[in-house]
């Protein structure tokens, strides 16, 4: 069965970090797709709180996942997702419906973990969008440095 995941943020297709270009070696960038729910700015990447039921989108890039176990081990642990604190870490990875190529595809992707009632709001949904036009500066730096 084939595994795919659903990125919106530092591992976009089109951005330039070490992470990213694991990804890129580890799956097949198939092209974009969007989910339905909300992106938060959270001081330095994105959070995406999936509401399946709402009106809003976030907008992002599909992979197939070539070596999944060995793959997600490492973006676990990129995300911060603790295994024996799930509920303690700020990510957690979900199968999520996602639209690609209007179809519906079952995709993994990472959720923030937290209220985000407190978080300014991306209203875009498009974190690409975000960085051209009103990221600061801990966006930018977060990305050369990862």
């Amino acid at each position: 069965m084939k595994e795919y995941l659903f990125v919106y943020g530092s591992l976009l297709n089109d951005i330039q970090s070490q992470m990213a270009t694991f990804l890129k070696q580890e799956g097949q960038y198939l092209g974009e797709a969007h989910i339905k729910g909300k992106l938060f700015d959270l001081g330095r990447y994105p959070g995406l709180i999936y509401l399946p039921k709402g009106e809003k989108e976030v907008f992002g890039h599909l992979y197939e996942i070539h070596n999944p176990s060995f793959c997600f081990s490492i973006l676990d642990r990129y995300e911060g997702i603790m295994p024996n604190a799930p509920e303690s870490s700020e990510y957690k990875r979900e199968n999520c419906i996602i639209q690609f190529q209007e179809q519906e595809v079952e995709s993994w992707v990472y959720l923030y973990n937290f209220e985000a009632n407190e978080l300014k709001e991306i209203p875009s949904g498009n974190y690409l969008k975000f960085l051209q036009s009103g990221a600061t500066d801990d966006h930018h730096e977060f990305i050369d440095s990862v």
